[in-house]
């Protein structure tokens, strides 16, 4: 909701609205990673070095590289999970081709972030790059995982965001758009937060409306 211009003229137009989700993004330090800990809480900081370090001892590696094909059947499986997880169906095969995709449009301007275990890949992050007018912005896409090699260990962040962040720094990124859903995990990382709305307008009732309710009652009774 940081258009005010817009919904100022939405609301003065007779527009009624619900809040409909809330998108977060991160502003990324220039100092990358390293800087986003230093502003972090004492508390925070020590948990997200607790985090790395159970990383590094369970010796998972990530790195943040370009999209290849070689890449898209294991990232396929990863991201079907996540949506099977959530309850929407997907599939292996049917993942792969999509990120196949999207590597084939995208090419120089989609990275991921990946996680390997004794070279297994076992999680990753999508980002695309943006460079509108002349500002770099990366944007969060998908990301998925083997949960069951993940077990306890903290790869969401660290795929999703540390190794991101470190990334996009050196690249010159401003923000990383984090996108819908999981509020609160991006907020205790940093994130703000903008509120979504859905915007409708009531149409006033005439005669002719009444008519087309009244034959499209008659019509659908059984």
């Amino acid at each position: 909701m940081r258009d005010t211009s817009l919904v100022a003229l939405l609301e003065s137009r007779g527009y009624h609205h619900h809040p409909s989700d809330h998108y977060a993004w991160l502003d990324i330090p220039q100092g990358g990673f390293e800087q986003f800990v230093q502003e972090m809480s004492a508390h925070r900081r020590r948990r997200v070095r607790l985090e790395r370090r159970a990383l590094a001892e369970a010796g998972v590696e990530v790195n943040v590289e370009p999209l290849t094909q070689a890449l898209c059947p294991r990232l396929g499986q990863l991201d079907a999970n996540l949506l099977r997880k959530y309850g929407n169906p997907a599939s292996d095969e049917g993942s792969a081709r999509m990120i196949g995709r999207i590597a084939e449009i995208m090419g120089d301007d989609v990275l991921v972030s990946v996680a390997r275990q004794q070279g297994t890949v076992i999680g990753f992050g999508m980002v695309l790059r943006s460079r509108a007018r002349g500002v770099e912005q990366w944007y969060g896409h998908r990301a998925g995982f083997d949960y069951e090699a993940q077990g306890k260990l903290p790869l969401y962040y660290d795929v999703l965001y540390y190794e991101v962040l470190d990334a996009a720094a050196k690249e010159g990124a401003t923000v990383l758009h984090a996108g819908i859903g999981s509020v609160d995990a991006k907020l205790a990382r940093g994130c703000r937060v903008s509120e979504q709305r859905s915007y409708l307008r009531p149409l006033p009732r005439t005669e002719d409306t009444a008519d087309t309710l009244a034959e499209h009652r008659e019509t659908s009774t059984p």
